[in-house]
């Protein structure tokens, strides 16, 4: 979380909500001095909050003296919480508490040429947790403790209609542009580098409505969730996005007006995906992807569950795996048991008989953990079955859990 008024502080301190606390320092500007001071008071100001754990010195880049002068001082003044120095690592920094990583499989910018945005796109084959995703591979051999603290890409306005300017890829008439010299999104002459790479235009088309662009949302970022917490060598994990007034570079995980906080799919979705105690379908999508697999009708499908436990106690539940047809009716249900040690995660080899009828369906795994009172963790996935190109897919809505306000 950036730098914001207190009752935000507070209101973590009461509800007990952790926080990685950044300061605004991106594409570095400023003196050894002025950096001094500046951070010098911010922990002043800020250190008396519990909810603070991390301090983030920097987003994503890398500063001789804020790493090995800055922070070792500030951590004579407070010896109690982690340093997070941005993008610097152990071959950087005299001291390495973490690491920082950021995951957008699909984010593009200045840095891509057509070819390798596209690249991009083909390789991620989403919904496969077993597939070395790029970018996660080369994570796995660092040796200091790891939060991933950006991921996701996929940003909407409130409206659902317009995507956020970095989902979209370049700035249109609605948008307040920045200045067009010297700026990463523009040549020197004030044209765009590039046009036409909006994610959901891509993978939805460019007549889809708020309601698809919602379900796409929160289905992707619920599978890049899980792709996640599958890889087990993250200490933390979290979305990135701004809560805004519905301006800027990214949407947030809100509809409509601000005032009344009304939580999108996307949000509901990071819910089941973040629960300590999940489980998550290993299966490659067959709704969104391009060249999707064909499965054959009647046959058994062998699929895997991925159940993972970051709790401090043995956790034990029960899950039920449905198939769901596109007019939302189940034609079959299996349960298996699950059981998982503290901070650990197991497998769970299913095999379950296909559909004889070809179309779209949808199979969903809800985890019942026997204690809680909330709602029960959810995973799903859609699938193809028969050579159909136009099938249509069931809709999906997660449930608001309980205990969350009305």
């Amino acid at each position: 979380m950036g730098l914001l008024p207190d009752f935000w502080y507070d209101l973590a301190d009461e509800y007990g909500i952790l926080l990685q606390n950044e300061y605004p320092m991106w594409n570095l500007r400023g003196r050894d001095i002025q950096y001094k001071k500046e951070y010098t008071d911010w922990i002043w100001a800020d250190g008396n909050h519990p909810s603070i754990v991390i301090w983030d010195a920097m987003n994503e880049q890398k500063q001789d003296y804020i790493g090995n002068v800055v922070i070792p001082e500030l951590k004579e003044l407070d010896p109690t919480r982690i340093w997070d120095a941005g993008y610097m690592s152990d071959e950087d920094l005299d001291v390495n508490e973490m690491d920082e990583i950021h995951w957008y499989p699909l984010g593009s910018g200045w840095w891509d040429n057509d070819e390798s945005v596209q690249k991009k796109r083909d390789r991620f084959r989403f919904g496969n947790l077993q597939y070395k995703n790029h970018g996660l591979g080369d994570a796995a051999f660092n040796s200091p403790p790891m939060i991933l603290n950006e991921f996701g890409w996929l940003w909407l306005n409130r409206d659902g209609i317009h995507s956020a300017i970095r989902t979209e890829g370049n700035f249109v008439s609605r948008d307040i542009t920045p200045s067009r010299i010297n700026y990463e999104y523009y040549e020197p002459d004030g044209t765009q580098l590039y046009s036409c790479r909006d994610i959901y235009d891509y993978y939805l088309g460019k007549e889809a409505t708020p309601a698809d662009r919602w379900e796409f949302q929160a289905y992707l970022l619920a599978i890049e969730g899980e792709t996640l917490r599958s890889t087990r060598i993250f200490s933390g994990i979290f979305s990135f996005t701004y809560l805004t007034d519905n301006g800027g570079y990214t949407g947030d995980w809100f509809r409509y007006h601000i005032k009344d906080l009304d939580p999108s799919q996307a949000l509901l979705a990071q819910y089941h995906t973040h629960r300590p105690f999940a489980v998550f379908i290993d299966m490659e999508d067959g709704r969104y992807l391009k060249n999707p697999r064909h499965h054959l009708p009647g046959s058994l499908l062998s699929l895997n569950l991925m159940g993972v436990n970051d709790s401090n106690s043995r956790q034990e539940g029960s899950v039920e795996v449905k198939f769901v047809d596109y007019k939302g009716e189940i034609v079959s249900t299996q349960t298996v048991p699950v059981e998982i040690d503290p901070f650990w995660q197991t497998t769970i080899p299913i095999a379950v008989k296909l559909p004889e009828k070809s179309g779209g369906y949808m199979i969903t795994s809800e985890l019942d953990d026997f204690s809680s009172e909330t709602v029960n963790q959810v995973s799903r996935r859609y699938f193809l079955v028969g050579d159909t190109d136009r099938a249509l897919f069931p809709d999906y809505k997660y449930e608001l859990p309980p205990e969350w306000p009305k």
